[in-house]
């Protein structure tokens, strides 16, 4: 996350310790597991209580 910040990308490669690629994270992804989820202009607005 920190390079991610630093570099100013949004999108990151995830890849094991043997360098196989696992899948891709964003920064919105990363910051969700740290904060809980974030709701914005683009998420779906039916799921949600009206607040």
């Amino acid at each position: 996350m920190r390079l991610m910040l630093r570099e100013r990308h949004h999108l990151a490669i995830v890849r094991d310790a043997s360098g196989r690629t696992l899948g891709l994270a964003t920064l919105e992804d990363l910051v969700e597991e740290l904060v809980g989820d974030i709701h914005d202009e683009h998420d779906d607005a039916s799921g949600r209580d009206g607040a």
